[in-house]
């Protein structure tokens, strides 16, 4: 009886495996495990066309499916269902989708296999559409008086044949003293001021610590070649003054303060200018007086003369990348990447600037970045402090690498403050670096990369003090040299990010070893798509090497060497090229930053507004320079005419070998 109980269990435990497994074999695979899918760009800015990639797991397996879209907020549907079958040997499909009749907003996009929506689940992505009007140029004539007018855009500019313009990447120059001195040696070290003294050598104030909190050491150092590096007991008090200061964020109003939630009735219109955007802090308990504020937000805060800050409505943004995969993520999603606020030139609108995290799935995500999302610059407007407008400060095209990112922004004006200009960090997710690009604007609002790809500030070779980061700093201030160079301050970083945050504000770097990074982020440094998989082991042979340069990292601080005025030029595609401006207005001389070559010249010839010739400036009299300067004074008539026409006129530029920067009316 008892042999006859054991074969029957025998049978009954192999029948149950039999079938348990033949369930699970006939159980379908959900779509998360036979495709990645991802929109190509986290947003569309200013386009009519998005892309959806596709890539199957198993290329013998044809898969149908069927994708949906519907607008995160309103609902509205902006399209019927889209059909998409991925079949054929390549395992890469891109879809190209026409957005050009949705209405601005953020798409959350359903995925799921046709038919087996039920068994095999669905996948949640985005289209995120954004579309900004360009501002419109002025009147004509465009009256000119003091205006230094530089070539970044077309503003000034009728037409142009045969030019391009071209960003002319700055020196950079680091600040070492420890190299003489190790004394001096810190873990982060900045600018503090700069100038020159009345011999030409350069004087710098460097401030020192190893840890955020830390003490700081404070100290003057000299150089005559901008390579090697004293420190001097004492600044030379005898200094030239051409020291620029390009705008600072505005400081937190010292003394007691007392918090109240903003009430119109009782407060009235909001005076803009004494609004500032504050970081809350870390932590969940905060108090701002008696007042509760979230953690990790950027609040607008109405600070009066009274000794009142007036609370303005609900935080802006506030610090999240944590997202469930069917959350395509909001406007107020952030993090720690910023610009400082600034005000209008009329006091009318107030600007804030944050990176805003949108989730990103493969075949697009870098799993060994601490964050599994798109750091994206967003600008943040309002004209009355409560109500705030998001609109992309930048979005990366499909002529940038994959993965492009945004790691905060420096700006000021010139022009009179016509054209507003800005240092963009460029975070490089994949490979783990941030440059810096230049970018423009006319409004404030809608911005534009210039030769986007091309830094401004590039990083160095391995091992080199820029190697991970060449970036400007929150010190803006700019010295003139009597070289016709422009100096500003700025930071180099010696190793790639993943590395930085590892060792940053920690002084016992012990702890940073191979198995340290084997279990970082959880795993995801390196896991099976982590840094060994990437472009980025090409540089290091082993997660000792790593861990070994991490322990060396270093926030070095140094200078950024430019020609005045110099940021673009306008220059010939090949030999030469032609500028005519739209109809001005000046009643004074014109100068010139430009260089040619030897052989190369520029020309400038003056019609009336309506193009005609005006002889006094034109043909065999029209002004003509050769040679390198950064103000050349022009005349016209074999130098007997030194002055532009009265009424209004037009310029016609001809540019041979040549590079044109500014010209100053």
């Amino acid at each position: 009886m008892d042999i006859f109980i054991s074969r029957t269990n025998s049978f009954a435990l192999f029948l149950f495996v039999f079938l348990a497994g033949s369930l699970h074999a006939a159980r379908p695979k959900p779509l998360s495990e036979k495709i990645h899918v991802e929109s190509r760009l986290p947003a569309y800015f200013n386009t009519q066309k998005a892309i959806f990639v596709l890539e199957r797991f198993y290329v013998e397996k044809e898969i149908d499916l069927e994708l949906t879209f519907r607008e995160n907020r309103t609902g509205q549907v902006p399209a019927p269902p889209l059909k998409v079958s991925l079949s054929g040997p390549n395992a890469r499909h891109e879809e190209v989708i026409d957005i050009s009749s949705w209405p601005d907003g953020e798409y959350k996009v359903t995925i799921a296999e046709s038919g087996n929506r039920e068994n095999n689940g669905t996948l949640v992505r985005a289209i995120r559409k954004q579309t900004v009007k360009s501002p419109t140029p002025p009147d004509e004539p465009i009256t000119m008086d003091g205006i230094k007018m530089l070539f970044f855009d077309d503003w000034y500019i009728e037409s142009s044949t045969g030019i391009t313009k071209k960003v002319n990447p700055s020196r950079q120059i680091p600040i070492e003293p420890w190299k003489n001195d190790k004394s001096y040696a810190r873990n982060m070290t900045s600018v503090q001021n700069l100038w020159f003294n009345n011999e030409g050598t350069m004087f710098v104030e460097l401030s020192g610590r190893d840890t955020v909190h830390g003490e700081s050491l404070n100290y003057c150092v000299k150089s005559k070649d901008l390579k090697n590096w004293d420190v001097v007991d004492g600044p030379d008090k005898a200094r030239t003054n051409n020291v620029v200061d390009l705008g600072h964020p505005r400081p937190e109003t010292k003394g007691n303060r007392t918090f109240r939630h903003y009430d119109q009735d009782r407060d009235g219109e909001i005076d803009l200018s004494q609004v500032h955007v504050r970081w809350s802090g870390l932590g969940k308990d905060i108090k701002w007086g008696q007042v509760k504020i979230p953690g990790r937000s950027r609040i607008a805060v109405w600070e009066k003369d009274n000794g009142e800050s007036l609370i303005l409505g609900k935080p802006i943004t506030t610090d999240n990348h944590l997202f469930e995969p069917d959350e395509i993520g909001t406007w107020s999603d952030s993090n720690d990447n910023f610009g400082a606020p600034r005000l209008s030139c009329d006091g009318k609108v107030l600007r804030c600037f944050q990176s805003r995290l949108i989730p990103r799935h493969d075949p697009f995500r870098i799993h060994y970045d601490n964050m599994l999302c798109d750091r994206i610059m967003v600008t943040w407007s309002t004209t009355n402090g409560i109500n705030w407008k998001p609109t992309f400060f930048d979005v990366p095209t499909l002529d940038d690498p994959p993965a492009t990112q945004h790691y905060g922004v420096d700006m000021w004006w010139e022009e009179n403050k016509r054209l507003e200009l800005a240092y963009h960090r460029i975070y490089d997710a994949k490979m783990q670096r941030v440059s810096t690009e230049l970018a423009y604007s006319r409004d404030g609002i809608s911005w534009k990369r210039i030769e986007r790809g091309v830094p401004f500030l590039d990083n160095g070779k391995l091992g080199e003090w820029n190697f991970g980061y060449a970036i400007t700093t929150g010190n803006r201030i700019r010295l003139q040299g009597s070289d016709g160079y422009y100096y500003e301050p700025m930071t180099g970083i010696n190793v790639l990010h993943f590395m930085f945050l590892a060792a940053h504000n920690q002084n016992d770097r012990t702890r940073i070893t191979a198995d340290y990074y084997k279990k970082r982020f959880g795993g995801r440094v390196a896991g099976e798509k982590g840094v060994q998989t990437s472009p980025i082991w090409n540089w290091y042979g082993s997660w000792e090497e790593i861990a070994q340069q991490s322990r060396h990292q270093r926030i070095t601080p140094g200078l950024m060497r430019y020609r005045a005025d110099g940021w673009v030029g306008a220059t010939p595609v090949k030999c030469r090229g032609y500028i005519k401006s739209k109809a001005l207005t000046s009643n004074c001389g014109l100068r010139l930053n430009a260089k040619t070559a030897p052989d190369g010249f520029v020309t400038i010839e003056v019609f009336d507004e309506h193009g005609n010739f005006l002889s006094d400036y034109s043909g065999p009299n029209a002004a003509r320079f050769t040679g390198d300067s950064t103000s050349a004074e022009l005349s016209w008539s074999q130098g007997k005419v030194t002055r532009l026409p009265v009424d209004a006129f037009r310029l016609f530029i001809t540019l041979e070998k040549s590079e044109l920067y500014t010209l100053q009316f």
